[in-house]
């Protein structure tokens, strides 16, 4: 899930220090090609391409922290802009946070791009997290609780895939669900990660 983010905005006069910017991006995204009679749609984005079926929405916000970038939520209910703002101390505080619910046999998928200093696939690897390879390359996965009961999912399922081209960081796919029927959402859900390729640079 999203870390809770807060930035404030302090205006003087005519000027303004924004310390984090969230605004709303066309949900259909340019990226995003029709399937063909497989019933699955394409995405495709700066040489990362997946399948994903086609009863899922996409929905795009800008979401950035120090360390990790938003690319695309995928989803079976609807994913509000994760960024409010509000009047604070004379300024302005923006709270960064999952806004959704998720209803019985839903589930949002978060793609992120992320970067951390001394990252590293293998030595980086969380304890209880299991060594996978997807898309040809090293990555874990890991089964976790929810952590934000709001949001209504039973589990949360990551994949933390290395990024070769850019050491220091990974991409990261995160999937919260909920059930009773959870195993064909997981089972959607490990079908997209096996459908992920990346571009040769």
């Amino acid at each position: 899930m999203r870390n809770v983010l807060a930035a404030k905005i302090r205006a003087s006069g005519m000027q303004a220090t924004v310390l984090l910017l969230s605004s709303v991006l066309n949900s259909c995204a340019p990226g995003t090609l029709p399937a063909d009679s497989g019933g699955l749609h394409t995405f495709h984005d700066g040489g990362l391409t997946f399948r994903y079926p086609d009863a899922w929405r996409e929905f795009r916000h800008s979401f950035v922290s120090s360390f990790s970038t938003s690319l695309v939520d995928l989803a079976t209910v609807d994913v509000p802009d994760p960024c409010v703002s509000r009047p604070a101390n004379g300024g302005t505080e923006t709270v960064c946070a999952d806004r959704f619910h998720l209803a019985p046999d839903t589930i949002v998928v978060h793609l992120a791009a992320n970067g951390f200093p001394g990252f590293d696939i293998v030595s980086s690897r969380p304890a209880g997290a299991t060594a996978v390879v997807v898309g040809g390359r090293p990555a874990f996965m890991m089964h976790r609780a929810p952590d934000n009961p709001a949001v209504g999912a039973d589990e949360v399922i990551t994949w933390t895939i290395s990024r070769a081209e850019a050491p220091g960081n990974f991409y990261t796919i995160e999937a919260l669900i909920r059930g009773p029927d959870s195993r064909q959402l997981e089972e959607q859900v490990q079908r997209l990660v096996d459908t992920v390729s990346f571009d040769p640079r």
